[in-house]
């Protein structure tokens, strides 16, 4: 039986139609250009806000630019699958024209005012206005949505669906008021919320909430209108999968994988906002992370959007820029999906077309060794969407140390069993909520790293920390420094005895058979005299025993405690000596076991992969000041893997890069030198039991 397209390696090339330009389509062109850039799948327009055929569904907006003598997306997919391409029908029921809202206006989103939200309403043009549309109402369920979906695929042979934008949207309509009432037995909050935690990360702008809604409400509605969604597919073609959105902040993952055949997610590279608001380089990295963890689930798609940001979607991002965000998202072992603004004959900026092809072809010649593979990583980094958490991810990335992200409210000691350590940032509320699970692990022998500076959570679990029941909030501190009590954490870092400290900081004493691994000294001056005088800057109080580190050992495992975040001084201040504690903090969790190590070099991404032979190695390259415009060569790159018990030795094929490889063996250590890495390089390690059989 031949293996479903979605369950193995996928390239999609997404066309997002302009209308206009209808009349400039070719299905034989369009289905070539697929071929042409290394894909292997067309995501394509089909319905929603304009429908991309001749629909018969009441209020399913027509495009107005079709031909009337022919069946476009009729020729589309018959051209595609002579070509071997698969066909992904996109529709996008968000918004609606407002010839459909005046006649049906109790399907759309309604603001507490009782005003509909209108969408681009100063676009330039001979437009309509668009409406979002209520996720409760009758246009995205049975009136128009199902039977839309029903229709087309009644019609045309296609291979899967998304659904693009099926978010909910904040709704104060009658609809939502009475579901709302019969689901919570109250009235729907009818205000906004005036501002979100402190300790959320403001990376990405959050959307509005109403002010004291019930925190699955959102969910809920989501998955009531995307299971029907589902279950209309699976009626009118039952072998075909849904893809559907998931996000890595604030929402559950769960959930979203519960009506979805396959994950994918967006990582814009937004450069149109300025150098001081980039979206992070790691996104892509986190995305592609965070959508394998329904382990049921095929491997996620990673979008990545060709253009600068949307508002200069006409042109494209910079070809190293793209390829480094690109690589990363197939590294980390997602697929991968382009997404263009038209098709061939109207991208306004053609040079990307080049760099979607070969990014294609380099993800073709590491697909065969990648397949069946599973994360290598040692370490697992509990992902609660705040800064502290953002700063261990980038840390993480910039010393090459092998990690895997769980979501917080998925985490068992069930998961984390097949790891050595675990990472818990500050901000979350992993121990409130799973004491149990920690106190399993540990008794499992896993290793706990864990961060916080709440102080009611700190009292609560001050036995599993190693600290006394007293504790209390030390405030934002700053000019303040760490201070080395032991030597357990100072290798290459031997000739200082103090590191930067800065943040909101507890104060708590260890207690029992717990150590002290670093202290604190506290602010010598305040923050406004901290530079002049010089012959004030004396430090008046040197030592502390108040930690700032604490190593307790707990059943058979152990756990180091920072009464303060850690991650959020990687992620802000980005200093090497904060990245060298970071490594020798994950050497005390693995025990000075780390079966891949690298000299620690910020800018390459590192991901390392078991397979049924051995091991695959992924290397992106992404050093320089972003956005990257020249590919930085690094040469001469050294790594150390510990080989398997009963491996005497190994043979290191390169799959991908322009430079060869000089291996070196001493015990069970393989040291593997990397003569060059431009972008993404990838080899493949194959134990030597295998190459003998």
């Amino acid at each position: 039986m031949k293996e479903q397209w979605w369950k193995t390696s996928a390239r999609v090339i997404q066309t997002n139609l302009q209308v206009m330009d209808t009349p400039k389509m070719s299905a034989v062109n369009l289905a070539q250009a697929v071929v042409e850039l290394g894909g292997n799948a067309l995501a394509v327009n089909v319905g929603g806000i304009y429908a991309w055929y001749s629909s018969k569904v009441p209020y399913h907006h027509v495009n107005e630019w079709l031909p009337g003598d022919r069946d476009l997306m009729g020729e589309i997919v018959q051209e595609c699958h002579k070509r071997d391409v698969q066909v992904i029908a996109r529709f996008d029921f968000s918004k609606a024209d407002d010839s459909v809202y005046l006649q049906r206006p109790q399907w759309f989103v309604r603001n507490p005012d009782g005003t509909p939200h209108a969408y681009g309403i100063e676009r330039p043009g001979p437009w309509s206005i668009l409406y979002s549309t209520c996720i409760n109402g009758g246009y995205r369920n049975h009136n128009v949505a199902v039977p839309v979906l029903t229709e087309a695929l009644d019609r045309y042979e296609f291979d899967g669906v998304f659904l693009n934008a099926p978010n909910y949207e904040p709704c104060f309509c009658d609809k939502c008021r009475e579901k709302y009432r019969q689901t919570y037995g109250k009235e729907l909050p009818m205000e906004w919320e005036t501002e979100t935690g402190k300790e959320i990360s403001s990376t990405f702008a959050h959307r509005r909430n109403i002010a004291g809604i019930e925190k699955d409400w959102d969910s809920l509605c989501y998955q009531d209108n995307m299971r029907l969604m589902q279950e209309t597919i699976r009626r009118a073609a039952p072998e075909i999968p849904l893809i559907l959105y998931f996000k890595t902040y604030g929402e559950n993952l769960q959930a979203r994988a519960s009506t979805a055949d396959i994950l994918c997610a967006e990582a814009q590279d937004v450069l149109s906002q300025g150098k001081k608001n980039f979206t992070p380089f790691w996104l892509p990295t986190l995305n592609a992370k965070y959508g394998s963890l329904p382990e049921h689930m095929p491997a996620p798609f990673g979008i990545i959007h060709s253009c600068p940001g949307m508002d200069w979607r006409h042109t494209g991002l910079p070809e190293i820029e793209y390829r480094s965000w690109m690589s990363r998202s197939a590294a980390n072992g997602a697929n991968l999906w382009h997404s263009l603004t038209g098709f061939k004959e109207t991208i306004g900026d053609p040079r990307i077309l080049k760099t979607v092809r070969e990014v294609n072809q380099d993800a073709g010649r590491v697909e065969k060794a990648m397949k069946n593979s599973k994360s290598a990583a040692q370490i697992l980094l509990v992902w609660n969407g705040t800064e502290s958490a953002e700063g261990w991810l980038e840390g993480l990335l910039d010393t090459q140390i092998q990690f895997d992200v769980e979501d917080e409210l998925r985490f068992s000691s069930q998961r984390a069993s097949r790891y050595r350590a675990v990472i818990v940032p500050a901000g979350g509320n992993l121990l409130a909520a799973k004491m149990e699970e920690l106190k399993h692990c540990l008794n499992l022998g896993i290793r706990l790293l864990i961060e916080e500076c709440r102080a009611d959570q700190a009292r609560e679990s001050h036995e599993l920390l190693g600290i006394g029941e007293e504790v209390q909030n030390g405030g934002e501190l700053t000019a303040a420094y760490w201070r080395f009590e032991e030597n357990d954490l100072r290798r290459n870092l031997e000739d200082t005895v103090l590191l930067p400290h800065r943040g909101k900081t507890l104060y708590c004493m260890a207690e029992g058979n717990a150590s002290v691994l670093a202290s604190l000294v506290p602010p010598f001056a305040p923050l406004d005299a901290v530079g002049a005088p010089p012959e004030r800057a004396t430090l008046l109080v040197q030592h502390t025993e108040l930690p700032l580190c604490v190593a307790h050992k707990h059943g058979n495992g152990a756990v180091l405690y920072l009464p303060f975040a850690f991650g959020h001084l990687l992620g802000y201040y980005g200093l090497p000596d904060h990245l060298r504690l970071l490594e020798n903090m994950a050497d005390w969790l693995l025990m000075n076991q780390r079966a891949f190590r690298m000299e620690s070099c910020p800018g390459l991404e590192a991901v390392l992969y078991s397979t049924e032979y051995g091991a695959v190695l992924h290397l992106v390259n992404s050093v320089g000041r972003r956005p990257l415009m020249r590919v930085v060569p690094l040469t001469e790159l050294e790594f150390e893997l510990q080989l398997p018990d009963g491996v005497k030795t190994a043979a290191v094929n390169v799959l991908l890069g322009p430079g060869g490889v000089v291996v070196k063996q001493k015990g069970n250590r393989l040291t593997v030198t990397v003569e060059k890495v431009e972008i993404w390089s990838a080899m493949e390690i194959i134990w030597e039991d295998v190459v003998l059989r």
